[in-house]
């Protein structure tokens, strides 16, 4: 509260200030304020994870001995809100000012930066409360001197007569402030004087005007005695039974899932039952059971008994379903989950027993519950436990629930059917699992149900093989998995390729064993952390993988889609998709994964001036790579995927980057001589239809013909030229530059190049350290003398309603004196890059590029965009 509290509106902290504005508020209200502003915040009692030095300081002081002045309430809602959440501007003005819908937002952005005395952008409760308490709490003097501080917009201890004006504007409406009376009443207040400091304001503060209204002062004690109101109970309850927010934290608090896993189950929950995308709550049952039973995962007996048990008959709410998944699948102690499946399995007609013919449903949904796995001798299982459970005195008349957790406990059919609902809600609605063995069953589940069928195309992953080894370690799987020798299919792999021999794969089998079984230290594997496949790459950032690697001894290969599953659990990476394609072999084509593909560079082409700007980003070139497929590759690896449809893909050598070969749809052979020297170039046409690479003289050329000889492209695709021409023009080209004036003015870095000139410049120019890439030669000659070569003599498109300003820039480049300002360089010292209200000279550089590509430009016409921007 430093602005509020100083009388000048300096801004002094005083915490101690702080404690006693705050503890003129009751511990009713101070309840009241800070359940509001929790639920403002969105939190339910929940700290978030951004903390504010100003409230810090306001707490700290609190739980440090200078709290004696406030209440109970308050200092526990200090010492709660240590790490609490903030408010932004606009939740203060919707729902702090809530009961002022009209208020203008310049007034609502005032009283937040009056209230933000740290200058954060964001409110503390801290801040809220003390604000509150002086509005609603404070003296006379103490309301004058927060109006003050309100008007004096400046904090220079003064308040203008045309600030009062607009304040006047703002608060009554232009019709009232600019009415002949209220003119008459500022008139009166200032009487003569340009400016009011606090002792003078505090004299005139409750002058009225001809309608008896303190204008001043009015506003503000409307404001009082409105804010912090508390809400209607009846608008309470509607929001907690209607609003969607207030339904997912109430499904949150009655379950074992977070808010977060509640409204990703509330997203599966609509796109599963309701396919038009609507936002339903309620379901029939007829379609819960048929939807959920589809896949035979969940069983449809038990999907019968529970639709039979919810609150409206037919029908299942989102809050049963949420329910009947936390109860069976998420955490909670195995009798908690016996005592679930009693209350379904119940007679509650009579009394709340389950009797001999729910009994033999149960044990058969139980030994059936999984038809993928279900065992041939089910039904004699099945027979036995009946005949167990008929065999006790109590069998017919029902057992309680007491009996019923005493048989439930020990019956291997509930435990099989307990198992089979986590499982399945793993399964359909991503529920990350709780329990090792779930991990494995799941992996291998979605293992068989890839591998069913192997096609071209098809994408695996490879993975680290110390990470691999550290889950199966835990999970109790067979390391082997993921290589030709072990029990879950993979696809053929290339004979090219090393396998490690089995016996050198199995891993510590014999000491894992021991561990689960209890008797290594008792004590099971440790859960492995992130997935970790950086091992397998050449180098950090590049796709490229290293040499010589093995197969089971430095990594191995799972399906895309147990990696995917694995990946939501454990995150980590990079990936490393490969596909299935087909090998041609001596009898039949062959169905092969793909190890190590070409991983190729990716370049662009620079639109000024068509010279080529490489990148760090790769891309993988596959036995099922097209021109097309290409194309979207690089243009999303460079995030340009708007401008496909304008583009073309070319590659050249890295040893002969001047020959470059456009890469053509009706060629798709042509992929087959890249190397891995190769490098793909994007090209994306200008705005005027031309292509920046017809502006150079680089060798281009076509695809093949279909007689296999190379042709020249037409137009602008040049053939070689002499050795001579082309000697000259490859250093005429080196002169240009890869990067543009604008992109380093876009990046805050024109300082930096300016800071590059010639230890002969001027010794009044900045000096800057600066980054290695703007120190290179070519962003040297972005500025020099030799840069301005040429006629000149090139026309600038029209980009709407710029014709005026292209005749102006034409009359600028060609005044001889001001070419020779640029030319000279002698602009650099005029540029000022210390003045924060400027533009640091991007004007000027702007404007200096763009004679710079008039003036060495090969063209006819250029579109002036940059300039423009």
């Amino acid at each position: 509260m430093g602005n509020m509290m100083s009388m000048g509106g300096h801004a002094s902290t005083d915490a101690s200030a702080v404690d006693a504005y705050v503890s003129r508020l009751s511990d009713a209200e101070i309840k009241r304020y800070t359940d509001g502003y929790r639920r403002i915040c969105r939190v339910e009692g929940a700290s978030s994870s951004t903390n504010t030095p100003a409230f810090h300081r306001a707490s700290s002081s609190a739980s440090n001995g200078s709290s004696s002045n406030l209440t109970g309430a308050a200092v526990t809602a200090a010492t709660e809100a240590a790490n609490g959440p903030l408010l932004s501007k606009k939740l203060f003005r919707n729902k702090v000012l809530g009961a002022f819908t009209m208020i203008p937002h310049s007034l609502s952005d005032r009283l937040f930066e009056v209230l933000d005395t740290e200058h954060t952008g964001e409110l503390s409760l801290v801040n809220v409360l003390s604000g509150l308490a002086w509005l609603k709490h404070g003296t006379f003097e103490e309301q004058v001197q927060l109006l003050f501080i309100i008007y004096d917009l400046d904090g220079a201890g003064e308040i203008s007569r045309e600030v009062l004006d607009r304040f006047m504007d703002v608060i009554y409406g232009r019709k009232r402030a600019r009415h002949v009376s209220t003119v008459k009443f500022l008139d009166k207040v200032f009487d003569g004087r340009t400016v009011l400091d606090l002792r003078e304001f505090r004299e005139i503060v409750q002058v009225k005007d001809e309608r008896g209204d303190a204008l001043l002062v009015k506003w503000l004690a409307v404001l009082a005695a409105k804010i912090g109101i508390e809400d209607d109970p009846q608008i309470l309850a509607l929001e907690k039974t209607y609003n969607p927010v207030a339904i997912r934290r109430r499904i949150a608090q009655a379950t074992l899932f977070s808010l977060t896993e509640v409204t990703a189950l509330e997203r599966q929950f609509q796109k599963m039952f309701d396919p038009k995308g609507g936002a339903s709550t309620r379901i029939p049952a007829s379609q819960f059971i048929e939807v959920l039973s589809a896949k035979g995962l969940f069983p449809e007996m038990l999907l019968e008994k529970f639709c039979a048990c919810t609150a409206m008959p037919e029908l299942v709410l989102f809050e049963e379903f949420c329910q009947f998944l936390s109860d069976f699948c998420r955490g909670g102690s195995r009798d908690e989950k016996i005592h679930h499946l009693f209350q379904i399995y119940s007679d509650r007609s009579t009394t709340v027993r389950v009797d001999f013919a729910a009994m033999k449903e149960l044990i058969h949904v139980g030994v059936n519950c999984d038809t993928r796995d279900a065992s041939e001798d089910a039904v004699e299982e099945e027979e036995r436990q009946v005949e167990e459970i008929s065999a006790t005195q109590t069998a017919e008349a029902g057992w309680d629930e007491e009996a019923f957790g005493r048989w439930a406990t020990g019956a291997v059919a509930v435990q099989r059917l307990l198992h089979q609902l986590a499982f399945a809600a793993c399964i359909l609605f991503g529920l990350k699992p709780e329990l090792a063995y779930l991990e494995k069953r799941i992996v291998e589940w979605h293992w068989r149900d890839a591998t069913c069928v192997f096609r071209i195309g098809q994408n695996w992953n490879l993975v680290g093989a110390e990470w691999w080894r550290k889950w199966c370690d835990y999970v109790n799987m067979d390391p082997k998995n993921g290589s030709p020798y072990g029990s879950l299919p993979v696809p053929q792999i290339p004979s090219n390729a090393v396998v490690e021999i089995a016996r050198n794969s199995r891993g510590n089998i014999a000491l894992r064993a021991a561990s689960f079984s209890g008797d290594v230290n008792g004590r099971r594997p440790p859960r492995p952390g992130p997935i970790a496949n950086w091992s397998l790459l050449m180098q950090s950032g590049s796709r490229r993988l290293k040499q010589n690697l093995v197969l089971g001894r430095d990594f191995y290969v799972i399906p895309s889609p147990v990696y995917a599953v694995l990946l939501s659990w454990y995150s980590g990476g990079p990936d490393l998709v490969r596909s299935i394609v087909e090998v041609p072999m001596k009898t039949e084509p062959e169905l092969q994964i793909e190890l190590f593909p070409l991983v190729l560079r990716v370049a662009r082409v620079d639109s000024a001036n068509g010279s080529v700007i490489r990148s760090g980003e790769e891309i993988l070139l596959s036995e099922l790579s097209t021109p097309s497929s290409l194309l979207e590759a690089t243009c999303r690896a460079l995030l340009l995927l708007k401008l496909m449809d304008k583009a073309r893909l070319w590659y050249f050598n890295e040893k002969t980057p001047d020959h470059k070969i456009r890469i053509r749809e009706e060629y798709p052979t042509e992929l087959k001589k890249l190397t891995q020297e190769s490098v793909f170039l994007l090209e994306v046409q200008d705005d005027d239809g031309s292509w920046p690479l017809s502006q150079t003289d680089d060798t281009i050329t076509s695809s093949p013909s279909s007689n296999g000889v190379r042709q020249p492209t037409q137009r602008n695709d040049r053939v070689r030229e002499s050795d001579t021409s082309g000697a000259s023009k490859k250093r005429q080209r080196e002169q240009r530059p890869s990067l543009r004036t604008s992109d380093i003015c876009s990046r805050g870095n024109l300082g930096e190049s300016l800071a590059q000139r010639d230890p002969g410049s001027d010794a009044g120019s900045p000096t800057i350290e600066v980054d290695p890439v703007l120190a290179s030669p070519v962003v040297k000659k972005r500025f020099s003398k030799d840069a301005f070569k040429g006629p000149g003599l090139v026309g600038l498109d029209n980009l709407g309603n710029t014709c005026y300003m292209s005749s102006a820039l034409q009359c600028l480049s060609h005044t001889r004196l001001l070419v020779e300002y640029f030319k000279n360089e002698a602009y650099l010292k005029d540029i000022n890059l210390r003045n924060r209200d400027g533009t640091n000279g991007k004007l000027t550089a702007a404007f200096g590029e763009l004679l710079r590509v008039l003036w060495t430009s090969d063209r006819k016409r250029f579109a002036p965009n940059e300039f423009k921007k």
